[in-house]
């Protein structure tokens, strides 16, 4: 796995993964759809709560 600083300056470890979950994701709020994994629901969920207020 490799790290990489983040645009919002939050280093993450990158993640290989099929195609499927992503095309399934969209643009969908997690309101609207969580990651298959459950224990990347709250990394997801927070990660996309930061995106939400930064791009606002």
């Amino acid at each position: 796995m490799s790290s990489t600083p983040t645009t919002w300056g939050v280093e993450r470890s990158l993640v290989a993964f099929s195609p499927g979950p992503n095309r399934t994701k969209g643009d969908k709020d997690p309101a609207e759809w969580m990651p298959p994994a459950k224990d990347a629901t709250g990394t997801y969920a927070t990660d996309w709560s930061q995106r939400s207020s930064a791009g606002n």
